[in-house]
This record gives C-alpha cells, structure tokens and sequence, in this order.
C-alpha cells in the first residue's frame, strides 16, 4: 500500500486539484467559473447593491467604497460558497445525493428567474402608468419605483441613524457594513450556495467575484453615467431569464 494513500488530504486541497485539473483540461463548465460569473453578474447589475456602490462613491471616493464594497462581498461570497460546498458534502453520504442537489439548485434557479420577471413585468407596468401620467400632466417626472429609489432611502436612513461621516475609513466601514446587511438574503448569495453544491468551491468564488469586481467597477467608476443607460426592467428580464436557462440545464 502506498503511504500516501494512507493520508487523507483535506476537502479544500481537493478542491483546488479539480480546479487545475478543470482548467488545465479547458472544462470551463465544469470547474464552475463561467457559470457562477454570468449569474451573479447578471443579478448584480441595475441591482441595489449597484446603485448604493454608485451614490455611495459619489460621496466618498471610489477607492474607498471600492474597497468597502469588496470586502463585504468576499465575505459574502466565500460563506455561501463554503456553505454549498458542505451541504453537498453532507448530502454526499446519501445515495440520492445528486439527483437532491440537481433537483434544489433546478427549484432554487426557477423561484429566482420568476420573481425577476414577475419584477421586470411591475416595473414595465409601472413606466407605462408615469408615462401616462406626464403625458396628461406635463413635464419630465421622476421615477418613485425601482432599486435607486430603494438604494437612496438607505442612504437617507443611514444617515439619519449614523450621521455623516467624515474620515476615509469611516467611508470604507460604512460602505462594508451597508453593502453586507444589503447582500445577507440577496438572489446572488443563494445562487452561489446553489451553484457550490454543483460546481467546484474555488471556482464558483473565482466567478463570483470575478463577477463582483466588474459590476463595482462600473457602479463606482461610471455608474452616474449608466445609470441614465441601464435599463432595471431590462436587467431584470435579462437576470430573469438567465436563472430560466440554468434552471432548465439542471433539470435537463
């Protein structure tokens, strides 16, 4: 018997040897990278946490809420990650283990793309009832409905509760702590538990913040900007949709 098969490396080291196995092997689906990446950058996008990254910068720097933002979000995304990863390790001694975690992840997904379309649909009949109703009144209007509405009244409450504040590093702490209670119960965080009980742990956290990265780079850097481009009915059918399709992958 050789001795190294006598030690039994650790979960994480196992792993990490799938996930260079995976890449090395260009099984990008496999190692989890491109698939936690679309599905969190797709539910991020036009989302709360965007628009309070966005004004958050504008207040404070961008390095800082930057800083803050990623902070909040690692956490985040390696407990759920780490979660997925044990569940699927517990259910592991089930002999019907998969077919339970394929059939979770299928409801999870499905829940999550119906809510974002049945979100997308209120927002569709929304602008239509204010356009409407500045046609009949006259003027521009402004919205009184969506994510940035919800994003400024947290920041207004925050204020209100904490006051200004006044230092970088009050910036930073204020942007982490807003940007966890923001993300804890979020569609992403469940969706990377979903996706670490099918794919391999490091990857779903490498896509995830991957993802993560790219969408607070362009809510602090441009996010004034897109925010009079981004469309939230859109985002909202497109996230919707992507849930659908993975869903329909997993039941497939």
């Amino acid at each position: 018997m050789d001795p190294s098969d006598a030690v039994q490396r650790p979960p994480m080291y196992e792993a990490l040897d799938s996930l260079k196995h995976s890449v090395l092997l260009k099984d990008w689906d496999e190692s989890g990278v491109p698939a936690s990446f679309v599905v969190v950058f797709c539910t991020e996008v036009g989302d709360k946490t965007f628009f309070l990254a966005m004004l958050l910068a504008m207040r404070h720097g961008k390095l800082a809420v930057f800083f803050g933002t990623m902070g909040a979000l690692f956490i985040m995304t390696a407990s759920s990650a780490l979660v997925g990863f044990l569940v699927a390790s517990s259910a592991d001694l089930l002999e019907s283990s998969v077919g339970v975690m394929d059939v979770c992840a299928t409801i999870l997904f499905g829940i999550f793309g119906t809510q974002l379309l049945l979100e997308a649909y209120a927002l569709h009949k929304k602008e239509a009832n204010e356009a409407e109703m500045r046609s009949l009144l006259g003027g521009e209007g402004t919205p009184t409905h969506g994510e940035r509405m919800d994003a400024e009244e947290t920041l207004r409450q925050s204020d209100e509760t904490d006051g200004k504040v006044r230092t970088w590093w009050g910036a930073v702490w204020q942007t982490f702590t807003m940007m966890f209670v923001a993300e804890w119960g979020d569609r992403s965080m469940f969706a990377t538990v979903a996706l670490a009980t099918q794919h391999n742990i490091v990857g779903v956290i490498i896509g995830a913040m991957a993802a993560h990265v790219l969408a607070n780079l362009m809510a602090v850097v441009g996010g004034e900007m897109l925010s009079n481009v981004i469309s939230e009915k859109v985002m909202a059918f497109t996230g919707g949709g992507v849930f659908i399709v993975f869903a329909g992958l997993r039941f497939w």
